[in-house]
């Protein structure tokens, strides 16, 4: 079972310095992998102000020294903070079972308040409830797990050179890895923590060495069995060093007493922890501190986490941040396109100051045209989506399930590939057309790929399309993007514990199915439709590569040179077989044919069981958050993509092996 975990799950900001009427959220419980919540804008902006705002609701509870050295005057804010259900049993087992109205509320919302000053939310309506439920919830993690929350890392990060006072620090050790020690520092300055953490690593390393000799000791002593045996001590810090730093490692320099940590660098050069970059020190420390604080279902803040590094290293680092430890609400503050690119702008908040008024106004990620305005405000029209060896464009826009699904499917190819939506089809065929010949000039260090929706084209529309492009564009197998998140069992599981709805697969499967039933007219009328537009599709007249600065026109003579005659031919004979071909197509096409054949399709899908891959998926969850009135459907997308990121065996072989592909190529 997981240990307590808290999240946040809304915020609702009154007042907080010069941020005034912001609403922040809904987010979702994160799951095994961490979640990143980005917060992007320009200084003064207030994006450092929320996160502070929210280490201070959590620091009122577990370092008064933290929070008195943050004023908040008239500050009015309100924060919820989610639980899981399995969470929730494990504090009514260890509170006894007791509480009944906490645990009722708790059951019910699966979450709880914390106020400052906020007449009239929810906290107010009953303040020794919240109160309660925070009490029961801190108990469990501090008096029984002995565990920090979290932690939060300012940006004035401090790497000052000090003389290492072994005689006073040296043999501090187990004061230094106590939960209580430990958790005195997950919010306090942050010289302070930078400071305490060079401390307790060499300490470490020097009690690991003498670990190291005592499994070796016992080893040579014929007396000892194996099975008495010291367990075989672990490089902890050494494994984060080398996992975000190959070939550094740690070594022992002899001397009568530590005086720092030192490296072994690629160059075989041994030098001092001290001597290296800030960069490198502030990478190695911000993850020393997942290990430290052994932060998993955790809350942590860091504000401006790529400050000193290079962007490269930067997206090392958030990578890392994630896979280190598990189900972690990772909350950040950035200025930088990379960090911004890296965690995908489903994540992303861009904060900045409205013109008039001057206070800061919030924009989601996924709000296209506005957040496409603050990247430019922020970074120029270039610089803002990065490379990668593989480009992948989709349909759809950014908000849309298409980038969100390949990304969060996938994240272990991020550096690789890089999922840029373009609109729709038609934008696809002529961004094709545009890549198709830069590829072909060879220019590039990337490849382009294009990825598009299916929706009711026919075999032989989709063969002519892979026939012209080659292996540069695979066309989905079922209607779009939304159609691979149709699946029963994770629809189930993210209705249970996000919207406390319960559903079994089966049913699930239908009412999707009740759904489709109802929209087969819809999908009907839109199927003969696209198949008459494409039957009488534009025609092509171009004959681009035809006498090539051939035709010309002499200012003197007032003529051409004779070639105008044969181009005319061309482009007549060209309007001669569309319109041939046209006659053909309107006297060979049987419309009845093509209206019955869709119709017996869409008969057919829905009497198989083919329908969730038919019919658009888009709509079906649509028309299914409606019916359950569980909010936009967007929300429940993003839900199932992300359940579905933690149960790999769910991600549909299609879209593995199109990533596979992609990166082989």
């Amino acid at each position: 079972m997981r240990k307590i975990a808290m999240y946040i799950k809304h915020l609702n900001i009154r007042k907080y310095r010069h941020i005034e009427g912001l609403e922040i959220g809904p987010f979702s419980a994160p799951r095994q992998s961490s979640d990143l919540i980005v917060f992007a804008g320009p200084n003064g902006s207030g994006k450092s102000s929320v996160l502070e705002l929210i280490s201070q609701t959590l620091a009122t509870s577990w370092s008064l020294t933290y929070s008195v050295n943050r004023t908040a005057p008239e500050s009015s804010f309100e924060v919820c903070i989610g639980l899981l259900p399995s969470e929730i049993e494990l504090i009514k087992t260890i509170s006894g079972g007791g509480e009944t109205e906490a645990f009722e509320y708790l059951d019910q919302h699966r979450s709880y308040y914390r106020s400052f000053k906020f007449e009239g939310g929810e906290y107010d309506k009953n303040q020794v409830l919240h109160n309660k439920i925070h009490n029961l919830v801190t108990k469990s993690l501090k008096g029984d797990y002995y565990r920090p929350l979290g932690f939060y890392l300012g940006p004035e990060r401090s790497f000052k050179k000090e003389n290492y006072d072994y005689a006073k620090k040296l043999f501090q050790y187990q004061q230094y890895i106590q939960p209580s020690y430990v958790s005195r520092f997950a919010f306090q300055r942050e010289a302070d923590q930078f400071a305490d953490m060079l401390d307790f690593l060499i300490a470490w390393r020097h009690d690991y060495i003498l670990q190291l000799g005592a499994y070796s000791e016992a080893q040579r002593n014929a007396n000892v069995s194996e099975d008495e045996l010291p367990p075989y001590p672990e490089d902890t810090y050494g494994n984060v060093l080398s996992k975000v730093f190959p070939n550094y490692s740690f070594v022992r320099k002899p001397e009568s007493a530590p005086s720092d940590l030192f490296i072994r660098i690629p160059s075989g050069e041994t030098i001092p922890f001290s001597d290296l970059s800030s960069g490198e020190k502030q990478v190695f420390f911000t993850l020393c501190f997942f290990e430290r604080h052994n932060v998993e279902d955790a809350i942590i803040m860091i504000d401006e986490p790529e400050l000193h590094l290079h962007p490269s290293l930067a997206r090392v680092l958030l990578r890392t941040m994630q896979q280190l430890k598990s189900g972690n609400q990772i909350w950040l503050a950035t200025q930088s396109a990379d960090v911004i690119d890296e965690a995908g702008r489903d994540r992303v908040w861009f904060i900045q100051r409205e013109n008039k008024t001057k206070k800061a106004e919030i924009i989601r990620g996924t709000d296209e045209e506005p957040a496409l305005s603050c990247l430019r405000d922020f970074f120029g029209y270039s610089g803002y989506i990065g490379l990668a060896k593989a480009m992948i464009f989709t349909e759809g826009h950014n908000s849309s399930a298409d980038r969100k699904m390949f990304s969060r499917l996938f994240p272990q190819h991020s550096k690789e590939i890089k999922f840029i939506p373009a609109s729709g089809c038609s934008e696809i065929e002529r961004i094709n057309r545009s890549v198709l010949s830069l590829l072909e000039a060879d220019v590039a260090f990337c490849k382009f790929f294009l990825i598009r929706d299916r929706d009711y084209m026919p075999d032989e529309m989709v063969r002519a399309i892979e026939a012209r492009s080659g292996d540069k564009i695979h066309v989905l197998k079922r209607h779009e993007i939304e159609n691979y998140l149709l699946d029963d069992d994770i629809i189930s599981v993210v209705l249970e514990e996000l919207f406390h709805q319960q559903l079994s697969p089966d049913q699930v499967g239908d009412e999707l199915k009740a759904i489709a039933c109802k929209m087969a007219g819809d999908v009907l009328r839109d199927m003969v439709s696209f198949r008459l537009n494409y039957k009488f599709r534009p025609e092509d007249f171009t004959v681009a590569k035809l006498f090539k600065e051939a035709v010309s026109f002499d200012p003197l003579s007032n003529s051409w040179n004779g070639k105008d005659a044969e181009l005319k031919t061309a482009l007549s004979g060209k309007a001669g077989d569309a319109v041939s071909e046209l006659n053909q197509r309107l006297s060979g096409h049987d419309f009845d044919d093509l209206y019955e054949s869709c119709r017996e399709e869409i008969r057919t899908s829905l009497v198989s069981g083919n329908w969730n891959t038919l019919f658009p998926g888009k709509e079906l969850l649509r028309n299914f958050a409606k019916k359950l009135s569980i909010g936009q459907s967007p929300y429940l997308e993003n839900a199932i993509i992300k359940e579905m990121s933690i149960r790999s065996e769910k991600i549909p072989t299609e879209l593995s092996e199109l990533i596979e592909k992609f990166i082989k190529d």
